[in-house]
């Protein structure tokens, strides 16, 4: 068991709070538990520990065992949701298998000849390529011109919607102050789309967080009224001058100013093993 595991079966079975998150869950009717960054200090825990939001591995142990998942949702604050008991997809899906594949052969783009060093090769550098090279417009089969609109490091307030489709046990909880990072975005006439980009060398991830797509999704709900969506990108530098992108293109339900997190759908996936020359 590692530390961050063994610190919070530490806080659901012998903290100060544990009695109450015993009670909770025993109630059939509630489907969230609040724990703040005073909650998580007061047991002399830091909280940007205790809510690992990355892939289905940082999911703790004992979480597993009570069928719970969590959501980051204030400012060093999380909520632990019953997802099991109310039958929630997860919010940690497993990635699919990209639908199709693109080989393509590809003139570097002059502007962009000093990324052609592969040591200077990161997750911004496979942003810029993957504009650079209009394998945006392959995968969406559009001629529109995409605009990247920078990283983004904020915080966001809103609200999140739990169990909307059984209304009588659905559950609003407020965001308030909640950090979020956006590696970057991109911005045609019609959308934006957010985008988390991962670089890898050996293996590429097996699975992902809703809140990296949720959360810039309610930010860009206040400020636009443009179609939103986001972009998982993988990108990764193969041998003999060839790169490889992993895009997978999901859309979380949405209002302004409120998330839906566990109603979202893949729309598109797709790997593009490019070949410069």
């Amino acid at each position: 068991m590692n530390k961050r595991d063994e610190n919070w079966r530490k806080l659901l079975l012998s903290s100060s709070l544990s009695q109450k998150i015993q009670d909770w869950l025993d109630d059939s009717s509630k489907i969230c538990f609040q724990l703040t960054s005073k909650d998580f200090k007061l047991e002399g825990l830091q909280p940007r520990k205790m809510i690992p939001t990355y892939s289905r591995d940082d999911i703790p142990q004992i979480f597993v065992q009570y069928g719970l998942e969590h959501f980051r949702n204030l400012s060093g604050g999380c909520i632990l949701i019953k997802k099991e008991k109310f039958n929630l997809p997860t919010l940690f899906p497993i990635l699919p298998k990209p639908k199709c594949q693109e080989d393509l052969k590809i003139k570097w783009p002059a502007n962009l000849r000093l990324l052609k060093h592969f040591d200077l090769h990161n997750e911004e550098t496979g942003i810029v390529l993957v504009k650079e090279l209009r394998l945006l417009q392959t995968f969406f089969e559009t001629q529109d011109e995409f605009t990247l609109l920078g990283r983004v490091k904020t915080s966001v307030n809103g609200n999140l919607i739990i169990n909307e489709k059984e209304r009588h046990r659905v559950e609003k909880v407020p965001i308030e102050k909640c950090q979020l990072e956006v590696d970057n975005s991109i911005e045609s006439s019609y959308n934006v789309i957010s985008i988390e980009a991962k670089f890898y060398r050996d293996k590429p991830r097996e699975s992902f967080s809703i809140h990296q797509f949720a959360l810039p999704t309610l930010l860009f709900s206040m400020r636009t009224e443009k179609l939103l969506s986001s972009i998982l990108l993988e990108y990764s530098p193969l041998e003999n001058n060839a790169l490889n992108f992993r895009i997978f293109h999901y859309m979380v339900k949405h209002d302004r100013g409120t998330i839906y997190p566990h109603e979202y759908q893949l729309k598109n996936s797709a790997e593009f093993r490019v070949e410069i020359y």
